[in-house]
């Protein structure tokens, strides 16, 4: 049941985001708490007027200190209309953090540069997350079997945008939630 639903849920996000893709955008970052119950935290922060670019990304991110101490990233490469991860990479690579990013080989469930077990902090995309931290991915489970093997205190944040912030996704068993979002709010 959860499947199906999740896979109609998938196409209709995937439908919007191919028609609104823009950098007319601005970010929040909400938070879940330790029982992983997100209370109406997007109501509680303040949004910036800013275009959502890389380096908006970055300036949100670097308000997590476990993001600022972290010695190991890992974090994917984005493309198409995922929420750009480019100054990200480049800013973790200048201040010397192991980078990981996924192997291109989708099928080796790994990282390159390192092993997730070594993250002190991890990025993940998503096409949406719920206010419970769950996350909807693109259908491949390829987080939920990489993230089981990450450090039980590493934080876990998924990058979306502002309409894919949910009450509620559907979610099977194996479905590892996030740690906290950051959400790129369109202004259209």
């Amino acid at each position: 049941m959860a499947g199906n639903s999740k896979k109609k849920l998938r196409a209709q996000i995937l439908a919007k985001r191919a028609q609104k893709h823009s950098t007319d955008s601005f970010i929040a970052v909400a938070e879940v708490d330790s029982v992983c119950n997100m209370a109406a935290a997007t109501d509680q922060l303040k949004a910036g007027n800013d275009a959502v670019t890389s380096k908006n990304v970055l300036k949100q991110l670097l308000k997590f200190p476990a993001f600022v101490s972290a010695g190991a990233v890992a974090v994917y490469e984005s493309f198409g209309a995922e929420p750009d991860t480019t100054e990200i990479i480049r800013w973790c690579e200048a201040q010397g953090k192991q980078v990981l990013v996924p192997d291109r080989d989708w099928s080796l469930y790994r990282f390159q540069g390192g092993d997730i077990s070594q993250a002190d902090f991890i990025i993940v995309p998503a096409l949406a997350v719920d206010r419970q931290g769950h996350r909807l991915g693109r259908g491949g489970g390829w987080y939920d079997r990489v993230l089981v093997h990450k450090r039980l205190e590493t934080p876990v944040v998924a990058l979306v945008y502002s309409d894919e912030v949910l009450q509620s996704i559907p979610h099977e068993p194996h479905d590892i939630p996030v740690d906290y979002w950051l959400s790129a709010y369109f202004n259209k």
